[in-house]
C-alpha cells in the first residue's frame, strides 16, 4: 500500500515530467542527460530512424542497451516517451517484443503517438512494442507476469522510486531464469542529506532520490540477484548554480554523484565456494555491432577469437548470459584481471570513475562467508 509520502514523490515526478520539462533543454541540471560515446554501431543506426520528438524528450542518464537482444523480449522501466524502447524494437527484430511502463500519462501519451511511425519505418508488418500505464513498484497491476521477460532496462528512472526494494523484487519476479536487468541510475558516496530529499527539483533532477552505491549491492542481493556487476561509472558536478547552492547549504561538502550502469542476473550463485580456479573464456564475435569486441564489466573489452583468464565463477555467469561466450578450459595463467563473482560486490564505482580501481569491503558487506542475505553457515 502506498504510503502519503511516497504518494507525494510520485505526484512531483509526475508533475516535473508531464508539465514542467517538455524537452533536454528544460532540465536543471546535467545528471539526466545520455552519454553518448557508449553507443555502438547498431544503437547509432538505430536512433537515427527514431522521431525527433521522441529524441527531443529523452532524459537518461546512460545507454542501456545490453548486448545479444536479437529476438528478445524486454522490459523498460520507466520508459517515458518512449526512446529506449523504440531502439530496442528496432535491435530485437520483428520477432522480439519490447513492453516499457511508465506512470507519467503525458510521457505515455507522445510514445503511443508513434507506434505507428516507427513500425512503418523499421519495415515490420505489425508493431512490436506496446506502453502501459502503472508503477514500476507494482508491475502486476499493469499486468506484467512472472518470468516472462529476458532483459529489463532502465535509464535513469530507479532514483525516482520511493521503494527501492520493491522496483528490484518486481525486477526479479517477472525477469526468467538467468535474465537480467542491465540499468543506468544515479549513485551517491554518502548518505542523502534529508534536506535534499525533500526538495521537489533534485528529486525530478534524479539526485534527491540517488542511492548510495553500497544500498544498491546489497538491495540487490537481498533480494536474490548475483552480486551487481559494474560496468561503466561516471562522476559528475551539477553546471547548475541553484543547484550547486543547495548542495553546499545541506552541509555535505564531501557528497559526490556518479553515474553507473550495472548488470543484476537472476541466476543461483554459491558465496561459500573457495575453490574457484582460474579457466579461460573465449568471445566468438558473434554479436551485432560488437564483432571485435564485447564489454563484460568495467575491467574492458573481450577481443573477439582471444582467450582470456578469470575465475571460473566469474566465467560460469558470463557464459550464461547471451553474449557469444564459452568457457575454453582450465587457464595455465595465475593471476587475472577479474575478480571472482563475489568480489564484484566491493568495487567502488567513484573509484572506478577517477581511475583508481580497488577493491574495498564496506563496513555493511563485510563479513565473509557468513554475512548477507544467503549465509550458508546457519
Amino acid at each position: 500500500m502506498e504510503s502519503a509520502n511516497d504518494t507525494g514523490v510520485y505526484d512531483k515526478v509526475k508533475d516535473y515530467y508531464g508539465h514542467t520539462i517538455q524537452t533536454t533543454d528544460d532540465l536543471a541540471t546535467n545528471a539526466c542527460t545520455m552519454d553518448k560515446s557508449a553507443m555502438t554501431r547498431p544503437i547509432r543506426e538505430a536512433t537515427a530512424l527514431i522521431h525527433p520528438e521522441i529524441i527531443q524528450k529523452n532524459y537518461g542518464c546512460g545507454a542501456v542497451i545490453p548486448e545479444g537482444v536479437k529476438g528478445r523480449s524486454m522490459l523498460d522501466l520507466g520508459s517515458g516517451a518512449g526512446l529506449d524502447c523504440f531502439v530496442l524494437s528496432r535491435l530485437v527484430g520483428e520477432e522480439g517484443r519490447v513492453v516499457g511502463v511508465d506512470m507519467t500519462k503525458e510521457q505515455l501519451d507522445v510514445a503511443r503517438r508513434y507506434v505507428d511511425y516507427h513500425t512503418e519505418k523499421f519495415g515490420y508488418s505489425c508493431p512490436n512494442v506496446e506502453f502501459k500505464e502503472g508503477y514500476i513498484e507494482c508491475l502486476d497491476k499493469a499486468g506484467i507476469e512472472s518470468e516472462t521477460f529476458d532483459f529489463i532496462v532502465s535509464n535513469c528512472v530507479v532514483n525516482l522510486s520511493p521503494d527501492k526494494g520493491a522496483v528490484l523484487r518486481e525486477a526479479y519476479r517477472v525477469l526468467k531464469p538467468g535474465g537480467q536487468m542491465y540499468f543506468s541510475d544515479i549513485y551517491t558516496n554518502q548518505e542523502m542529506p534529508q534536506a535534499l530529499k525533500d526538495n521537489s527539483v533534485l528529486w525530478g533532477e534524479c539526485l534527491s532520490g540517488a542511492l548510495k552505491w553500497t544500498e544498491l549491492v546489497q538491495l540487490a542481493m537481498d533480494i536474490g540477484f548475483a552480486p551487481p556487476i559494474l560496468v561503466t561509472s561516471v562522476t559528475f558536478t551539477s553546471d547548475n548554480d541553484t543547484v550547486s547552492q543547495l548542495l553546499a547549504e545541506a552541509g555535505s561538502p564531501d557528497l559526490k554523484f556518479c553515474t553507473a550502469t550495472y548488470r543484476l542476473i537472476k541466476t543461483s550463485w554459491d558465496k561459500c565456494n573457495t575453490d574457484d580456479p582460474i579457466v579461460d573464456v573465449e568471445y566468438k564475435g558473434g554479436i551485432s555491432g560488437h564483432e571485435k569486441s564485447v564489454k563484460f564489466s568495467y575491467q574492458g573489452e573481450l577481443l573477439a577469437n582471444t582467450k582470456v583468464p578469470m575465475p571460473e565463477s566469474t566465467a560460469t555467469l558470463l557464459s550464461q548470459l547471451p553474449m557469444d561466450v564459452s568457457i575454453v578450459g582450465p587457464s595455465p595463467s595465475i593471476t587475472t584481471p577479474y575478480p571472482k563473482i563475489s568480489g564484484y560486490l566491493t568495487v567502488d564505482p567513484f573509484k572506478v570513475a577517477g581511475g583508481s580501481i580497488e577493491m574495498t569491503t564496506p563496513k555493511a558487506l563485510s563479513g565473509g562467508c557468513c554475512s548477507g542475505p544467503k549465509s550458508c553457515c546457519s
